[in-house]
């Protein structure tokens, strides 16, 4: 194997040791090059899946994300499955040299964890910021509870920093 072939195959192999799907597309929306963990999630080999739509492989979500089209821009969004999965979509297109589009690498991130952890903490906070206005309401007497509320609230708090960093 001659230096331009190896340099292709390890940058593929860092590619397919991610964990994240990544996957690229051509103006057109199909699919160049995906790495393993994108035909994981898709549950087809890659001959399956390259030359296809990715809106038709994965993620398959309507009104999902627009991809990189000519004349787009590198961007973010999240892409809500009908399964409830969320996925953060970041976007990269490669310009050509006369500014037309050549390809748009795409890397997905499941943050469904994290979105329920933060709806979690914002129920919790809603609970919260409502004690505190009937202690106010009140008075004093309900110190106490307020205090056990807070121990309460950072023995969830720490709950919570367990499932997102293990």
């Amino acid at each position: 194997m001659n230096a331009p072939e190896t340099a292709q195959s390890a940058w593929i192999d860092a590619f397919d040791a991610m964990q994240e799907p990544v996957f690229s597309h051509d103006g057109k929306c199909r699919i160049l090059r995906a790495n393993t963990a994108y035909c994981e999630h898709a549950g087809l080999p890659l001959a399956e899946v390259v030359g296809k739509p990715w809106r038709q492989i994965f993620p398959k979500a309507a009104s999902a994300h627009s991809g990189a089209t000519p004349g787009c821009a590198s961007d973010e969004q999240e892409i809500v499955l009908d399964s409830g999965e969320v996925y953060r979509s970041r976007t990269f297109p490669v310009w050509n040299a006369d500014g037309t589009l050549d390809y748009a690498l795409h890397i997905l991130e499941e943050i469904s964890a994290r979105r329920r952890v933060e709806q979690a903490l914002q129920e919790q906070l809603a609970l919260y910021q409502a004690l505190l206005k009937a202690q106010s309401d009140l008075g004093e007497g309900m110190l106490i509870d307020a205090a056990r509320l807070v121990q309460l609230a950072r023995q969830f708090l720490e709950q919570q920093r367990a499932v997102l960093c293990p």
